[in-house]
């Protein structure tokens, strides 16, 4: 079982699903994935300048049609505030943006430009009574090549999401590096899909539980996957939550090892997921 916090499932509203159609196929997919909670978490910036009431109306129109079409899984709502947001906004305005009914804030960190004023928004956030989330910081490319650059931002009282398709490969070889790096460095506390559809960025979390229980152990694997994820949730505080177990990365199996470890994935009950 999976736990996403980093999902575009609402339709309508950013580059996710555009109808109620395909935001139910993408749900299905999750479920296939093995994923009993998912977060919708549109984009809030420049771009999709979202109002958390419009949020609310296409969850319960999800809700309802999930019921309709008997998929259970759980759909809890937030955002993904760009940096730029989450500085100019009032603290106050933030609460309705958090994760589920917690007070965990979901902070993208921008694609191009270096994070200006991330850690002094941390430290007022966290003032405000909020905790943060950083999204994907290895599609940062001053955090890729300098991991000093996400550990100031730890420092100052975050956790951090990488992105599982980034672990896969599926974001290009300097996304996969920095992914695994900051791994190494136990610097990633959370891994989400952040899936907008079921083709080009879908659902993956079953997937990348196998990778990391491969890499990492089972335990590291359901604290990447579930665990942490579960504890944001239920609005566990900072400390909780880094101090989930994530060993450093086992050693690199021989030939042989992987070939049989291919053999499993191939016939697991995610090799043929929706969408693939």
């Amino acid at each position: 079982m999976t736990v996403d916090i980093h999902t575009h499932l609402l339709h309508g509203i950013d580059d996710g699903p555009a109808s109620i159609e395909e935001a139910l196929e993408l749900a299905r997919a999750f479920v296939v994935q093995g994923c009993a909670r998912v977060v919708s978490t549109p984009h809030l910036s420049d771009d999709y300048p979202t109002a958390a009431e419009t949020i609310g109306e296409r969850a319960r129109e999800l809700r309802g049609a999930l019921a309709d079409a008997e998929v259970e899984l759980e759909v809890l709502t937030g955002a993904e505030i760009a940096l730029v947001e989450a500085i100019r906004r009032p603290p106050e305005g933030l609460g309705t943006f958090a994760l589920g009914d917690s007070r965990w804030l979901l902070i993208e960190l921008p694609h191009v430009e270096y994070p200006f004023g991330i850690e002094e928004l941390i430290g007022r956030l966290r003032r405000d009574g909020y905790k943060i989330v950083l999204a994907h910081p290895e599609r940062n490319p001053h955090c890729q090549e300098d991991p000093r650059v996400l550990e100031r931002a730890l420092d100052a009282g975050a956790v951090c999401q990488v992105t599982g398709a980034a672990l896969r490969g599926r974001l290009g070889g300097r996304a996969r590096e920095a992914s695994w790096d900051m791994v190494r460095r136990g610097l990633v506390h959370i891994v989400a899909s952040d899936a907008h559809d079921t083709l080009r960025r879908p659902p993956d979390l079953g997937e990348v539980r196998l990778l990391l229980n491969d890499h990492l152990g089972a335990d590291a694997a359901a604290t990447l996957t579930l665990h942490a994820a579960d504890a944001v949730l239920r609005d566990a505080d900072l400390a909780e939550v880094r101090s989930l177990p994530v060993p450093a990365r086992r050693r690199r199996r021989s030939l042989p090892e992987r070939f049989r470890r291919a053999s499993r994935l191939a016939a697991s009950p995610w090799s043929n997921r929706v969408g693939r």
